[in-house]
């Protein structure tokens, strides 16, 4: 989905979750396609990270998901356009020559983001440390979720 959705309650359709199950929540990160890039197919690797939560509660379940607001996320955004080729993106000397002039346009376009790396996507896996959830991806440094 590209919408963010608030908190919804999920409809069990077999069954039921018991009263006592424990309260908390269940976390999973993925890519999720944003933009349709000009001159290039998609590659799921490429999709900005998208935190999907289930809540339990008293007998009931709460479905809810947000982006992860990379630096890359928050630029795209500004301009609502996509900035970055992807994993296939360069698959040809055309699409290859769009993308490296696009990178180089976009630095004047979008102000800087408190030194926020324009790379990376945190699509890849959520750990929990020291009390704080961290969204990670290979491609850059963790981002903290509140």
């Amino acid at each position: 989905t590209f919408d963010e959705l608030d908190a919804t309650a999920c409809e069990v359709i077999e069954g039921s979750i018991p009263h006592d199950f424990p309260s908390g929540a269940y976390l999973r990160i993925g890519p999720n396609p944003r933009w349709v890039r000009p001159l290039s197919t998609y590659h799921w690797f490429d999709g900005d990270g998208m935190v999907h939560q289930v809540r339990f509660a008293d007998g009931a379940a709460q479905y809810s998901n947000r982006w992860v607001r990379t630096g890359k996320f928050v630029a795209e955004d500004r301009l609502q356009f996509p900035l970055f080729g992807g994993l296939a993106a360069e698959k040809n000397l055309l699409m290859l020559t769009y993308h490296f002039l696009l990178n180089l346009v976009s630095k004047d376009l979008v102000p800087p983001l408190a030194g926020a790396p324009l790379n990376g996507n945190c699509n890849t896996n959520l750990v929990r440390f020291a009390g704080k959830v961290l969204a990670l991806q290979e491609l850059s440094m963790p981002y903290e979720l509140d």
